[in-house]
């Protein structure tokens, strides 16, 4: 045999084989699973139940693994995968899939099975079922006391009868609260930092003691709070800090422009809207920055001293403050940066507001609290009175919380006198806690 011939061979030999090992089958069988538990439209309760997932699974090779998980009925993701690991082919399965998140609301969910096999084919089975949420209840109510000078924070219980102190500090900045977490934020002037209180037993979360570096060279002005679960410190040096709710640091907005003190901040999506004042002529600004680079983009001008920001629609914020010690209101458009005032409010000076849903608001003025009804432009007045200090509102009760000197009043949402709880100080904040 030449040489020729013999390569031939050869090369044919390879060839045979390449291709004999490249025409092994695929696996390509959808391995097969059962399910027994649970049966549909089966009810459970959030953080008392475990939905029970039974049943057997098989494939003609080799099983992987079965995954557990809680979806919506079109299947988004509502809770974490958990995982079982077959030790045998056929497999019967037998798991407990814990609701163990206090946040899942009443409603129809699928329960999703699915079973894998090695090659990753994988076959599910969706059953219907009720879950019934964790209600949403009042736990009490935060406040701060100033006495003085001194500043106690303190709690009232969930049925409004005790009042207990759980700190005292020698200044004040700010406080805020994060009902879904568990968490209530409080900010110093200057001595005291940024502290982040475990609502359910007042331990600290965690504390941020030198949040301005080196500590008393800046004062805290301003403390902010966004749905989105980000904090906002507003700085007396051209700054505002932005931490998340665990404390850690996602950079500065530095303003553009030099000798301007932020105060009012609010978190809109992807931008932060910044009032602030020119140190030494009183003009005030409001600018629009991009919240994560902290990029300037808009410069409007601030009619008055804004105190308060809510959301009104995807192009209209509801700006609350005071001009000369009278409460202010006007309608922002994003999309254009005009303001609109849409009424007078009634003479007092703006000390908060509230959103009860998108077309009402309760707005807080020292004399007195108003109903105001966006779609009638309507104001209505709730509670006259004077020396009000502070305010929250009870959404799930329906009260309003109102401070005072030396007390904390509660009243009906229809303005109707409650209760009387003595404080010690003026209660310059309240803050409703909820279990979530």
């Amino acid at each position: 045999m030449n040489l020729s011939n013999s390569f031939q061979i050869r090369l044919l030999t390879i060839v045979y084989i390449f291709f004999l090992f490249s025409c092994k089958k695929k696996d390509e069988i959808l391995p097969d699973i059962s399910v027994s538990n649970p049966s549909t439209n089966s009810q459970y309760y959030a953080l008392q139940d475990e939905i029970p997932c039974s049943g057997t699974v098989s494939d003609d090779v080799e099983l992987d693994r079965i995954e557990y998980q809680l979806v919506t009925t079109t299947g988004s993701p509502v809770m974490p995968k958990e995982i079982d690991i077959p030790n045998s082919n056929p497999y019967s399965f037998n798991k407990g899939y814990e609701l163990d998140d206090i946040h899942l609301n009443s409603g129809t969910y699928m329960m999703k099975i699915e079973v894998f096999d090695k090659a990753g084919n994988s076959k599910s089975i969706f059953r219907e079922v009720i879950i019934f949420g964790v209600p949403r209840t009042k736990q009490g109510v935060f406040y701060v006391a100033d006495n003085s000078g001194s500043f106690t924070l303190g709690r009232i219980d969930s049925l409004d009868q005790d009042s207990i102190p759980i700190a005292t500090f020698p200044d004040y900045g700010g406080m805020e609260i994060n009902n879904y977490d568990q968490q209530l934020f409080y900010m110093g002037y200057e001595s005291v930092d940024l502290i982040a209180f475990n609502t359910r037993n007042y331990t600290y979360d965690w504390t941020i003691d030198n949040l301005a570096n080196p500590p008393g060279t800046y004062y805290f002005h301003e403390l902010n709070y966004s749905e989105d679960q980000y904090l906002m410190v507003s700085l007396f040096d051209d700054q505002v800090l932005k931490r998340y709710k665990d404390g850690s640091g996602t950079g500065n907005v530095v303003l553009n422009y030099s000798g301007g003190q932020p105060e009012t901040t609010f978190k809109d999506g992807n931008f932060i809207y910044v009032e602030s004042l020119t140190l030494g002529t009183g003009i005030r600004r409001f600018q629009r920055y991009f919240f994560n680079s902290g990029v300037y983009d808009e410069d409007y001008t601030a009619p008055f001293d804004f105190k308060k920001i809510l959301k009104k629609s995807t192009n209209e914020l509801l700006v609350l403050g005071n001009s000369g010690g009278q409460a202010q209101l006007r309608i922002f458009y994003t999309n254009g940066g005009n303001f609109f005032q849409p009424l007078n409010l009634l003479p007092g000076e703006f000390i908060d507001a509230f959103q009860i849903d998108d077309d009402n608001y309760l707005i807080i003025q020292d004399g007195g609290i108003y109903a105001y009804t966006y779609s009638s432009n309507n104001l209505i007045t709730v509670i006259s009175g004077s020396g009000i200090l502070s305010a929250d509102y009870d959404v799930v009760n329906d009260r309003i919380y109102v401070g005072i000197a030396n007390a904390i009043r509660i009243y009906s949402a229809s303005g109707v006198f409650l209760q009387n709880i003595p404080v010690s100080g003026d209660v310059i904040n309240l803050k409703v806690h909820f279990n979530k």
